[in-house]
């Protein structure tokens, strides 16, 4: 599911001007400028005070928020467990009862511009398949891919240990100075902390 302008959602809690925006400037009027009731976006509050109208909404539903994670929100009701993903004016939306889900989206359909974007198949740098007995594939090839790219990697040979058993130590001074070893060390850590 994703927001159409989201940032217009939240009510700014400042007094905010800027200039008129070109196009729309009246001969004579110049001098004037506008007065923002909502966020927009390259604003530093438009983010905070749409985070502020979601976590309203969603409270407002009887939603909680994980203590783990402030970004998914959870309902529990006698027909099962809605749990909602927000990245932004991005959501993804888990049940296991079809009537939940289609519940949560009426209502917010009811509160905000929306466009469903059908079933997921990537959020985040991860691809998700769904699988035939409906359990979901995660993997990050892209992600990884564009790292080896981008460190002129793509042609090294594949292992299933992080070093090859069949590797030879070299000393440090010998190394390559021209790798950036840390900072692809540090990218596919990252992989492996976000799979």
């Amino acid at each position: 599911m994703d927001i159409q302008t989201a940032f217009l959602n939240g009510t700014l809690q400042e007094t905010l001007y800027m200039r008129q925006p070109p196009g729309y400037i009246k001969p004579g009027e110049e001098h004037l400028v506008c007065r923002l009731h909502k966020g927009i976006y390259g604003f530093k509050q438009s983010s905070r005070e749409w985070n502020l109208a979601l976590d309203e909404f969603f409270k407002s539903h009887q939603f909680q928020q994980l203590k783990t994670d402030p970004c998914v929100y959870f309902r529990r009701l006698p027909q099962g467990l809605v749990l909602v993903g927000v990245y932004v004016d991005d959501f993804i939306l888990l049940s296991k009862s079809t009537t939940l889900l289609n519940t949560v989206k009426r209502d917010l359909y009811s509160a905000f511009t929306m466009k469903d974007l059908g079933p997921l198949t990537f959020c985040l740098g991860i691809e998700v398949t769904r699988l035939p007995d409906g359990s979901q594939y995660l993997q990050q090839n892209k992600y990884v891919s564009n790292i080896l790219d981008k460190h002129g990697l793509s042609d090294c040979n594949p292992i299933s240990t992080p070093q090859d058993s069949s590797s030879i130590a070299i000393s440090s001074a010998s190394a390559s100075p021209q790798l950036p070893f840390r900072t692809v060390r540090t990218a596919l850590s990252l992989d492996n902390v976000k799979a």
